[in-house]
């Protein structure tokens, strides 16, 4: 009967032999098949259960608990994947399933935020507090210098901040996408300048560059806190 639990009301003076006696009653097992283990628990002392040289101890070998599983769902410029982790999972692993799901990306290449954070690598889901059906972003990145192609953007209000893009490749929209993954603004609520003029989503970045770094203004269509 194996995880079967029952219960039995007996006097604390009872024998053993006697509650032995009447587990066969209720249960049909022979008095001489069992034997009776009380649980000891982590944080006493063995003297608390009157152990003394030269008792003797029994153990039961226990299933492995299973470890509960969050669900994460990664988005990216072109979809969501969905990954099944552990909490103490690192974020190398999650990498690691996502070069599994999007065929040998390399995690090299994977740049991955949470609240506006950029994970590193070493630390666990657990470290970032992450909950089932938390939202990841994964921005793509290639092997290239930092300094390459840079763009400083001045949102509204004062606040400033970088971004490497690739100029042959990206657009407007793509920019404005990884603003999304980096203070939470949302893509349609975005509008950008460029010397005061207002950029439409197809225009690539590299009809914009006449040196570095590039110089962009973002004005949010609606009042945003990039706390929240």
């Amino acid at each position: 009967m194996p995880g079967k639990m029952i219960s039995l009301e007996v006097d604390s003076t009872e024998s053993v032999d006697n509650v032995k006696k009447m587990i066969q009653q209720t249960e049909g097992i022979p008095i001489d098949q069992q034997r009776l283990f009380v649980q000891l628990e982590d944080g006493r002392r063995l003297r608390d259960y009157n152990i003394q040289n030269g008792s003797t101890l029994g153990m039961v070998a226990m299933a492995p608990i299973a470890k509960p599983k969050i669900q994460l769902f990664v988005k990216t410029l072109t979809g969501v994947i969905k990954l099944e982790m552990q909490a103490s999972d690192t974020v190398q692993n999650v990498k690691m399933k996502i070069q599994e799901k999007r065929g040998g990306l390399c995690p090299t290449k994977q740049y991955l935020l949470y609240k506006g954070i950029q994970l590193c690598e070493h630390l666990t889901l657990s470290d970032y507090n992450m909950h089932d059906e938390a939202v990841l972003y994964l921005i793509i990145r290639p092997l290239i210098p930092r300094n390459e192609s840079k763009i400083i953007l001045a949102i509204e209000g004062g606040k400033t901040i970088e971004l490497d893009v690739k100029k042959i490749t990206d657009t407007v929209h793509s920019v404005k996408w990884m603003i999304q993954a980096v203070e939470g603004i949302p893509v349609n609520a975005q509008q950008m300048l460029f010397k005061g003029t207002f950029l439409k989503d197809n225009v690539p970045i590299n009809d914009l560059w006449f040196g570095q770094p590039l110089n962009l203004s973002l004005k949010p269509q609606f009042n945003f806190d990039s706390k929240c």
